[in-house]
């Protein structure tokens, strides 16, 4: 063999043992020294996943050593550490590979009504993100509004449908982070200063609608970010294990919702911190929020018009104009006094009420006559009907918080058995029971996405709305307070309102 031809090969050859090896994993072996050592956004992207993060440079730099190995060597380390395998797929300039996962990932969605159900989300469902911010609100953590994430869910897994993922609310979820409170009032003092887990939470979109414009009088602004579909499989597969493993500090004003999204996504979104406007970073809900849809980071196109944007799904406002509208309506045609604000017609008694539609001849005559009045009178009972069952939930609630939880279902199981209500023990232990401690317990923590075996105790949703079935426990707690106890007066005034306000919801009808 010629000296040429020899050293061509000699060189072939030390090539494929040098750097050729690298066709089977390209970054691992063709990165440099620098990038085998940890950079500050691994240390951040182990804060997200990490019960304790590394405390110093030497356990951070063995962390992502193992790290890195596993993310080399194992064919479906993406599929159960997606935050880990997406840091090193952006810094190592290669896609994350989820060929081999699960075609759906698990989230834990809280619901006051059920306390909760797993269910289960395919990345390719989900056509695009958004960043959800509710308007101000009364209470003190919503000082300066709230923001979270909106996840629009495709009704198949096709995420181009368009239009039908954007109309398809029954199935969108919203993520955000919030201070799980694990007791029944709010500690307001340990909402500042720390002592609730700061949690990645998951919620069915109709809960978070229903509860801002209905009921706490807040407007909702859904704004799309920018990103692609691939991008969007390997977020929401990162959100899953964020919200199966992140435990933090939350705090009102300085751990809040709007940090922890934010650092949440300066990890996720690769074009994140090429913003300047973001680099500060930002205390409050609305400033954050206006800073991201300032930016290219969003298309706030979408919200030039309001009113177009609430026809198209990117604007949701609080019903409350709604029910003063239809309250002018009903005025309009009284000839007797009417009631001079929502307030006072939702403080009047449910006959009263009534009373006065019927001893109103002309507001009588009109409600029979016009189905659009009619609509709003129905319209403003079902109003009264949705704050009298919230009012009485809080008051069960109170009395809950008040005693000893066990003993008093305690007594509430033993007095249906006697009574032999078997499918009213179910109900109770389903829905009032369950939902209490799966409220009040510390959501567990998985080391990294959580397998069937760790699933295992999370139940699918509750059917929980039957009125009658939820009258006989109220009954039945009634039976368990003492007769002077101011919390079952009120819960049995509630009671009896929402009663009586069905019938005119009945009537009217």
């Amino acid at each position: 063999m010629p000296a040429s031809a020899r050293f061509i090969l000699l060189s072939l050859i030390l090539l494929v043992l040098s750097g050729c090896s690298s066709l089977a994993r390209g970054p691992v072996t063709q990165t440099s020294a620098a990038k085998q050592q940890p950079d500050e956004r691994f240390r951040d992207v182990s804060r997200l996943v990490e019960a304790g993060p590394p405390a110093d440079t030497r356990q951070l730099n063995r962390h992502y050593r193992q790290q890195h190995r596993a993310w080399s060597e194992q064919t479906r380390y993406a599929c159960h550490y997606p935050v880990y395998a997406g840091y090193f797929a952006r810094r190592f300039a290669t896609p994350a590979d989820f060929s081999a996962c699960s075609a759906t990932v698990p989230f834990y969605l809280f619901n006051p009504r059920n306390g909760g159900e797993l269910r289960w989300l395919k990345p390719g469902s989900v056509s695009s993100i958004h960043l959800l911010f509710s308007s101000q609100g009364e209470a003190l953590q919503s000082s300066f509004g709230h923001i979270a994430l909106r996840l629009i869910v495709c009704p198949d897994t096709d995420a181009q449908a368009g239009v039908h993922c954007d109309r398809n609310l029954q199935q969108h979820m919203v993520l955000g982070f919030m201070g799980r409170i694990d007791e029944l009032k709010m500690n307001p003092l340990k909402g500042v200063f720390g002592g609730y887990d700061a949690h990645l939470m998951a919620f069915d979109f109709m809960e978070i609608y229903r509860t801002n414009t209905l009921y706490d009088n807040r407007n909702m602004i859904s704004l799309p970010l920018r990103l692609e579909a691939d991008e969007i499989e390997q977020i929401v597969r990162e959100l899953a294990e964020v919200h199966w493993r992140y435990r933090g500090d939350y705090r009102f004003f300085t751990n809040n919702c709007a940090t922890l999204l934010q650092d949440t996504l300066s990890q996720l979104i690769a074009d994140y911190d090429g913003n300047a406007a973001l680099k500060d970073g930002f205390i409050r809900p609305d400033s954050f929020f206006r800073a991201i849809k300032n930016s290219p980071l969003a298309d706030s196109s979408v919200l030039q018009d309001l009113q177009q944007a609430e026809r198209d799904g990117y604007y949701f406002s609080s019903n409350i104009p709604y029910y003063r509208q239809a309250l002018k309506l009903v005025n309009q045609h009284r000839s007797l006094s009417p009631a001079t604000s929502l307030d006072a017609y939702l403080r009047a008694p449910a006959t009263q009420r009534l009373v006065a539609i019927v001893k109103d001849p002309q507001l009588l005559q009109t409600i029979k006559s016009d189905d659009y009045i009619r609509d709003a009178q129905l319209l403003l009972e079902e109003y009264v009907l949705l704050k009298r069952e919230r009012q009485l939930n809080d008051a069960i609630t109170r009395y809950l918080a008040s005693s000893d939880i066990d003993a008093v279902f305690r007594r509430a199981r033993a007095s249906l058995q006697q009574q032999q209500k078997t499918d009213t023990i179910d109900f109770l232990q389903r829905c009032y029971l369950l939902p209490m401690q799966h409220m009040l317990a510390r959501l567990p923590r998985a080391d990294g996405m959580p397998d069937d075996a760790f699933l295992k105790d999370f139940v699918p949703a509750q059917r929980c709305t039957d009125p009658g079935m939820r009258e006989e426990i109220r009954q039945t707690f009634n039976q368990l307070m003492p007769a002077d106890n101011p919390l079952r007066q009120e819960s049995s005034r509630l009671a009896r309102e929402i009663s009586l306000t069905m019938k005119n919801i009945t009537t009217l009808q």
